[in-house]
Formats: structure tokens, sequence, C-alpha cells
């Protein structure tokens, strides 16, 4: 098939630059070149790192949006007054030049469009035939503007969990819409012997006992519950690893709990994230917000971490009770419940759960990831 994919436009492909979904694209290019399935354009937001990446794929042709100018700045802005502030959507700066290059749409078998619900009304309007959506985040559920028209526009829908198909579902049930889980490179996060050397690096004694949050330090991840949580526990053998960086807000709030056990890395690499996970005995991932899918979650797993959740969003819906623990998210009781899961933790049979785990994030693998999005695109499934 002729295959047109359009990404949103804050990161380029390739993922030069990062990206959950532009890693997952890219991983599928790579996918697509050794088993030279279709062939592809991309749609791109321009990066001069991206275009010299580009070269190296044979069956992908990358084509670059540039939204730089003063003009393009002004343009963006009025559109987005009006996408905004009025029930009409006149598309941004952005899709408003992809339309204008590419001359003929309908030479492609299938468009999929990146995690952007509104572009498919403007891409409709030139295209009669397979609209699919990869949708990775809420943004299309019954309170977004233009609902029913956006879902009404495609074709198919791709979720990365029933979560989020669901939360589409409350739009219109319908059967076109499938769950696409996203995926990760398993080997990237295993066990790797640096446990020693991170523990010193921190200075974790090697019979402490290391809770670990690893992500974005703001409010709706739950992180200063989780270190309210940690703090009340008198065990001078706990420790609390707080990896990523946040708001100053959170970051000081958790700091005027005034717990020396609980440690700050700052920003990390995502490349150095698994010599991080080292030091970890038990993964917590408190989100209050609904996660659509947490990748932390596999790479927690692919390492043998246990973990606890909140019962938010997916993450229920990825592993299950025999390698997790579950902190019911209540609004005034949260740091309660997450205490609990704390000790509870501390008296698990935690070299069983590792096992289990490992077994779990067997089934997020990027070659699963990369199979089913072929047997969707075949309607296989």
């Amino acid at each position: 098939m002729k295959l047109l994919f359009i990404n949103y436009q804050a990161l380029p492909l390739p993922s030069v630059k990062g990206g959950a979904v532009e890693y997952l694209v890219d991983e599928f290019l790579k996918y697509n070149e050794v088993h030279k399935l279709h062939n592809i354009t991309v749609c791109s937001i321009y990066d001069e790192n991206a275009l010299l990446e580009s070269k190296s794929y044979n069956r992908t042709e990358f084509k670059y949006i540039k939204i730089e100018s003063i003009w393009d700045k002004l343009n963006r802005g009025i559109r987005h007054i009006i996408n905004k502030h009025t029930p009409f959507y006149i598309g941004n700066t952005y899709i408003k030049k992809i339309l204008k290059d590419e001359k003929d749409f309908n030479k492609y078998d299938a468009i999929i469009i990146e995690n952007a619900p509104e572009f498919g009304l403007k891409i409709r309007k030139v295209f009669k035939k397979r609209l699919i959506l990869h949708l990775h985040n809420d943004y299309l559920n019954k309170n977004s503007g233009n609902a029913e028209k956006i879902f009404d526009c495609y074709d198919e829908i791709y979720t990365i969990s029933n979560t989020l198909g669901n939360i589409v579902k409350e739009i219109k049930q319908s059967d076109k819409i499938k769950t696409l889980y996203n995926g990760i490179r398993l080997e990237n996060f295993r066990e790797n012997g640096k446990r020693d050397e991170m523990r010193n690096k921190y200075k974790i004694g090697k019979d402490d006992f290391v809770f670990m949050y690893s992500g974005r330090i703001t409010r709706d991840k739950g992180v200063y519950e989780l270190a309210k949580a940690f703090s009340e526990i008198k065990n001078e053998k706990l420790k609390l690893v707080i990896a990523g960086k946040g708001t100053n807000q959170t970051v000081e709030a958790i700091k005027n709990i005034n717990d020396k056990r609980i440690i700050f890395t700052g920003f990390v690499p995502y490349s150095q994230m698994n010599d991080i996970y080292q030091v970890a005995d038990v993964g917590v991932i408190p989100s209050i917000c609904q996660d659509a899918f947490n990748l932390t979650v596999i790479e927690y797993a692919s390492n043998g971490i246990p973990l606890i959740i909140s019962n938010r969003g997916a993450m229920k819906e990825l592993i299950n009770e025999k390698c997790s623990v579950i902190a019911e998210y209540d609004k005034n009781f949260f740091s309660d419940n997450i205490r609990r899961a704390l000790e509870l933790m501390l008296v698990k049979d935690i070299d069983k759960m590792s096992e289990e785990a490992k077994k779990i994030s067997e089934n997020f693998t990027i070659e699963n990831f990369c199979n089913t999005f072929k047997k969707l695109l075949d309607k296989e499934i």
C-alpha cells in the first residue's frame, strides 16, 4: 500500500528529538524498512538533524514543513484564537501547509494521522479513501469541540489502550475503534549489572530498600502524595528516589516535607534511565491524571521491578496483581492509600513478583506493536 503518515507538529520524524509518539512511528518505519511492506510518505515538522537522519530510509519519503517565519507565527496565533474561541475549525498553519504542498492526496491508499484528531476534518475534504486516527492521548472525547464530526470523519481509530478507546466510545459506540498497544525494546530495559555502582552514586546502602518514582514531577502525577506517604513510614533503611524534573512548586513542596531519605536525581536523559532503574526494589507510579498508557510501567516490569500503581487510567490494564499493588485513588485519602501500598510491598515476595513482571512485559514488545499495526492496516484484525 501507499501510506501517508501525518505527524503532529510538536516533534520531528525520524525521532531525533525523542517523543513517545515519534518513537513509535519511527519504530514502525524501521520495521517497514526490514519487511518491505509499504511505500510510506511522512509529513513532519522540519528539523535539520531529522532531515539528515531521513537519508537512511529507503522505503519512506519525508516531507518537511517549516513554520518558522514571522508570518507563520502571526498566522498560528490568529488560527489558534479562531479554533479555540469559535465553533469553527480552520486548521493550524502546519496542516494548512500540508494541504497546500500535497497536490494529490488520493494517490495514497490510506492516511494515518498521529494524535491530532482535528486534522481529519481538513484531510477528509480532499481525501476519499481510508482515513485512520492513531490516538495516543485523551484528545477526542464527548466534551471535545466538534467531537461527533471528528469521530465521523475517520474510518478507523486506533487507541493505545482499551481505557482510551472507551473514552472515545462515549462519543459513539462503534467497531471502528481498535486497540493498538504501545511497545518498547525490552532489551534496552534489563538488569545490567550496575546496581552497586548506581547505588553508590546516590549514597544508597546495599541493604536499603528503595522505592522509585520516575517521570514528570507535577501534582497530577501524584508524586507529592507519594513523598508524603513515604515520610510517614519511619524506617531509616527505606529510600525514595525521585528521578525527573518538574514544576518548581511541586519540587519545593516535596522538599518541604524535609525527609532526608528522599533522593532527587534531577533530569535524566532517556538513554540513561535504565541505569537509574537499577537502584529500585519497587517502582511507584501514583498518577492522579488518567494516563492513556504509561511506558514506564513496562520499563519497570522488563527490569523485573514490581510496581505500585494508582487505579487511574490504563495502568491496571497493562499488569496484574501478581506483580503489582494498586493504591486506590481518593481525593481525600490518596496519600493514606499509597502509604498502605508501600507498607504492603515490604512484606511481599518481591522475587516472585519480579518474575511475574518480566513475563507481563513480554506482551508489550516493539515487535508486538509493529505486528499489530501491520495487521490492522491489512485488516486482518
